[in-house]
């Protein structure tokens, strides 16, 4: 079994444990660490910005909603969040999502 430590510094967020790959997302169940908490708002925020992308149909209405997510996403890029795996190594640049127990990266 394939897993990732999600690391902030030298404090552990939570362990994603992968269970499929939809190229080019890998899949994986989240279990959150305690630390984990601090950051929850913000994925949340990443995930409800991610589905008004998703919903909007006009060009403006999507152009707002694909500005809302970038501001929200580069936020979640300033924590330098990185996954350690199960093999050693270290993933440092990825885009990644966490929504209720679940998480999905690509790197």
């Amino acid at each position: 079994m394939v897993s990732y430590e999600l690391m902030h510094g030298d404090t552990q967020l939570g362990t994603l444990t992968r269970y499929g790959i939809d190229q080019p997302w890998i899949l994986c169940h989240f279990t959150a660490k305690l630390a984990f908490e601090e950051f929850r708002p913000l994925f949340e925020a990443e995930d409800a910005a991610a589905r008004k992308v998703v919903e909007a149909v006009e060009d403006a209405a999507t152009r707002e909603a694909e500005d809302a997510y970038d501001k929200i996403y580069e936020a979640i890029e300033h924590l330098n969040l990185y996954l350690i795996g199960s093999d050693g190594t270290k993933i440092e640049s990825m885009l990644l999502s966490i929504v209720d127990g679940e998480a999905s990266f690509r790197y």
